[in-house]
């Protein structure tokens, strides 16, 4: 599946391409970025580039695509954004995401989520869109409940984190298509 650039208000989501690398590093080499991720606590130059490769072999495979999150004005990559695990039959995805946390709290998350959300039901046809998230990642679990995604279940010890052994749930939350056009209004 083909996925086009999507213009926004104060961002752009584009294809993910090297020119991104230096600043996927700048971010995911802030501790906090990995707060509410299994992961280390800071990404190498090395890992950075490893992740990079990673997400665009994830985009040429026929299941998944990822767009860079491209700040308008200052053209700076302040995040990645995918849908994984494609189900074209169903017409359903998974969402997967991370943005700097210096534009944590602004709505530049919403505005992405918006944007990619209207691209997949009014123009791609996808019927479910289904993301998770650890349990205590309160901003990210409120930001999809703002757009209309419901609580669907937890996956229990579902994240091992690799800083310290610490287990955490994993929140899945959902949204279908007629949900999302009948939230519309509340735009």
């Amino acid at each position: 599946m083909k996925f086009p650039d999507l213009p926004g208000e104060r961002i752009d989501l584009v294809e993910i391409n090297a020119s991104c690398i230096d600043d996927l590093h700048e971010y995911s080499s802030m501790p906090v970025f990995f707060e509410f991720m299994e992961l280390i606590e800071s990404r190498s130059r090395e890992e950075t580039e490893t992740y990079y490769q990673k997400l665009v072999r994830r985009s040429q495979a026929p299941t998944g695509h990822y767009w860079m999150i491209r700040h308008k004005g200052d053209d700076k990559v302040i995040g990645t954004f995918g849908v994984l695990d494609i189900d074209t039959r169903k017409g359903s995805c998974e969402i997967g995401y991370g943005v700097s946390p210096q534009y944590w709290g602004k709505g530049y998350f919403k505005e992405v989520l918006r944007m990619v959300l209207e691209y997949l039901f009014d123009e791609a046809g996808f019927h479910r869109v289904w993301a998770k998230t650890q349990d205590d990642n309160a901003a990210s679990i409120n930001s999809l409940k703002s757009l209309g995604f419901k609580h669907e279940g937890t996956l229990r010890d579902f994240y091992l984190s690799e800083k310290n052994g610490v287990r955490n749930d994993a929140v899945v939350l959902a949204i279908l298509r007629p949900e999302f056009s009948a939230g519309k209004a509340y735009k």
